[in-house]
């Protein structure tokens, strides 16, 4: 909300162009990668959002995207359903992950056991309990809970 009442002051002031140029920098940032992979050095061991080999926690049924910057004989593969552009070393992986009870692994396409790490799978948080005080209905409808 904080961001639209930004993009809305840019507009006003110094016309459509400047919030268009604020609006593409918010979209860049909500298309920004939740996971981005490296090896740095060519180690043997994959670097996943600063940390080396980390288990990763998943939620299942919810989409991730990895963008993916390895060395060329260390290329990244999730071993699981759901992935778009799998065993690459670079550019960007789209993972879903599926909604079974599984957990499953990533690896190095080249190397395989010797470059490995697990990803954890859980349950999607329950929706919360919304629960309607009162109701008034006019030429507004109002709800409070």
């Amino acid at each position: 909300m904080k961001r639209l009442n930004r993009i809305n002051s840019l507009a006003s002031r110094f016309g459509v162009m400047a919030a268009l140029l604020a609006l593409a920098s918010v979209l860049s940032e909500a298309t920004a990668a939740d996971f981005t992979v490296t090896t740095p050095g060519d180690q043997f061991t994959f670097k996943i959002n600063g940390v080396n080999g980390p288990s990763l926690t998943l939620v299942r049924g919810r989409t991730y995207t990895f963008a993916v910057s390895t060395s060329s004989i260390h290329p990244f593969r999730i071993n699981s359903p759901g992935v778009v552009n799998n065993g690459i070393s670079s550019g960007t992986i789209t993972y879903t992950v599926p909604t079974t009870g599984a957990n499953f692994s990533y690896d190095c396409v080249v190397h395989g056991a010797s470059m490995r790490g697990t990803i954890l799978t859980v349950a999607p948080p329950s929706p919360p309990t919304v629960r309607i005080l009162s109701i008034s209905v006019s030429t507004n409808i109002l709800l409070r809970y």
